[in-house]
């Protein structure tokens, strides 16, 4: 068994070092989000562009009156579009810090334990009690992190099936024929 100081001092690294790769994923989650913007920036403005040209070449209210209705479908799948990376962006940051938070946790539980076994009345009730407490919270904690990343994944298909259908209504086009 270590001494407290040491222990403190191993655990205070330890948070620290998975505080700052929180942070290098939230940080590159703003990242992905802010590319994903200037994306749907630079896609809008080129739409808007060809667009603009097709609206121009219409010559009567019947022709200008279809490609009304293609500019909604395509700007409906560019919405979805859109909003579908910002939160896949999103749910991969989630995933990654819960994986991480998940693995810290278990280290300590794990360090815990292994303290915990080698110290002296570990055949003590208490120690015993605390022990499985520990192992029954680690258990929980495991479980409820594999259900919010199952959330995560039945979400993102419904997002994946929601822009399939409506790439099937638009007939699969995002700019102007």
């Amino acid at each position: 068994m270590t001494q407290p100081n040491e222990q403190l001092l191993q655990l205070y690294r330890a948070n620290l070092r998975t505080t700052l790769d929180v942070m290098k994923v939230c940080l590159d989650g703003a990242e992905r989000l802010r590319n994903g913007q200037l994306q749907a920036i630079q896609d809008a403005k080129a739409d808007g562009a060809d667009w603009l040209q097709n609206l121009e070449s219409a010559q009567t209210a019947d022709e200008l009156i279809p490609l009304q209705q293609k500019l909604a479908l395509g700007q409906l799948e560019n919405v979805l579009g859109y909003w579908s990376s910002l939160f896949h962006a999103v749910s991969q940051a989630q995933i990654e810090i819960l994986r991480q938070t998940q693995r810290s946790t278990g280290k300590l539980a794990g360090d815990l334990r292994r303290d915990l076994d080698g110290a002296s009345g570990a055949g003590d009730p208490a120690f015993a009690a605390f022990n499985a407490m520990l192992r029954n919270a680690s258990a929980a904690y495991e479980q409820a992190a594999s259900v919010n990343e199952q959330a995560i994944r039945l979400t993102e298909n419904a997002i994946v099936t929601a822009e399939a259908g409506i790439r099937a209504a638009t007939g699969g086009e995002r700019k102007a024929a």
